[in-house]
């Protein structure tokens, strides 16, 4: 276990889902300051997320070439830039701009594809517990981002909240990216994750890529959850306060499911953790739903059963498709896959929103998440048997 690997990714991922938890607290606060649409805002941040999918396969290309450092440093400099430029937008355009740069070229960077190679490098046969441990920084992004950024937006407004996000990724992640990322040279370097794979991996146009593809896809669209659970809490009568500390408590749960998951992967094996996740996250969906400001318990129930339940989601996922794909084309294969995850994070808050403009109420958005889940699970179990077969068969 290479600690200071661990460490890099951890504050990366930290970073990461603290950007879009920030957004999920500011875009409420921007349709009150700016009057502008919750349909308009969220188009602006999913356009982010659908030019990251477009541009999956080349962030891979460019950990495999230019190594994860450069990929790293990059990517750093346009969410910090970025986040910036979203702080002064006075025009939907500038909104776009910005949120290209963030949850775009610079999630590009700093995100999934550069990580899985990272952690893959540098933490060997114990790469489902490293991605585990670094996972955790998703949630606690989630606890610590969105009730601070809330706090700030309550006492000085939102632009003044976004201007400190991008202080944070310039002055912490980037010179972390520039010490501590795998260069150029290694990066080339044949994967190290001590699974199957290496050149004989599954070819671009396989079946078993494509059924990852599905899968990544499925994970996205759950992307809808951080983006506008505070704001379907506000719909169901909860408090601003209570909302946005339920969303950062989703992201300790979410923790949890990480750590839980990377450890469990290895005992247990994936597919029953995909049966727990499934069941989990479900029961947890479920709850918010029904929650009330009187029925609080209800919350609680989401708080805890929906966060665990999507960490234990995104560890298990991961560690599946890093064993398959493992070696030196793991960085575009994770590109492949990941246009899928882009693909399903732009529709999955994007339409959600427009729905929400049209009927007034989140719920559907957040209930199709079930079904998107069940289909993540079985395509995913598919893709290892499908692959473990052809293992067998010498292919």
């Amino acid at each position: 276990m290479h600690w200071p690997t661990v460490a890099l990714a951890f504050t990366a991922m930290f970073m990461l889902m603290g950007s879009r938890t920030a957004f999920a607290v500011l875009y409420p606060a921007m349709v009150t300051a700016e009057g502008w649409s919750v349909a308009e805002i969220s188009s602006a941040y999913s356009s982010g997320l659908l030019l990251y999918a477009i541009l999956a396969i080349g962030f891979g290309v460019g950990v495999d070439r230019l190594g994860c450092r450069t990929m790293m440093v990059a990517g750093s400099l346009l969410m910090g830039i970025g986040l910036l430029v979203a702080a002064s937008a006075s025009q939907l355009w500038q909104l776009y701009v910005a949120y290209l740069m963030i949850a775009g070229l610079g999630a590009g960077g700093i995100g999934f594809i550069t990580l899985i190679k990272t952690l893959s490098l540098r933490t060997g046969p114990r790469f489902a517990t490293a991605f585990g441990i670094a996972f955790m920084g998703q949630g606690l992004g989630s606890l610590l981002v969105s009730p601070a950024v809330q706090l700030l937006v309550d006492a000085q407004g939102w632009r003044l909240a976004t201007v400190l996000c991008g202080l944070a990724v310039l002055l912490v992640l980037l010179p972390m990216g520039a010490l501590l990322a795998p260069g150029r040279h290694e990066s080339q370097g044949r994967g190290s994750s001590g699974q199957t794979g290496g050149n004989d991996a599954p070819g671009v146009l396989s079946l078993v890529c494509l059924i990852f593809v599905i899968a990544n896809f499925t994970l996205g669209f759950q992307m809808l959850v951080p983006t506008h659970q505070v704001a379907y809490m506000l719909d169901l009568r909860h408090a601003a306060t209570v909302a946005a500390t339920a969303a950062g408590a989703w992201g300790l749960m979410m923790s949890v499911g990480s750590l839980a998951g990377g450890w469990l992967v290895d005992k247990l094996g994936l597919t029953q953790m995909l049966i727990y996740s499934l069941i989990v996250f479900a029961l947890g969906t479920i709850g918010l739903a029904l929650s009330t400001p009187e029925a609080a318990w209800l919350l609680g129930a989401y708080v805890l059963a929906s966060g665990v339940g999507r960490g234990l989601f995104g560890v298990t996922l991961g560690a599946a498709q890093t064993r398959t794909f493992a070696g030196p084309r793991l960085g575009r294969m994770t590109g492949i896959l990941d246009i899928g995850f882009g693909s399903g994070a732009f529709l999955g808050p994007w339409g959600v929103a427009v729905l929400h403009d049209q009927v007034g109420t989140f719920a559907p958005g957040f209930l199709a998440t079930i079904p998107a889940s069940i289909v993540c699970a079985a395509c995913t179990i598919a893709a290892m048997r499908l692959r473990s077969a052809a293992g067998a068969r010498g292919t």
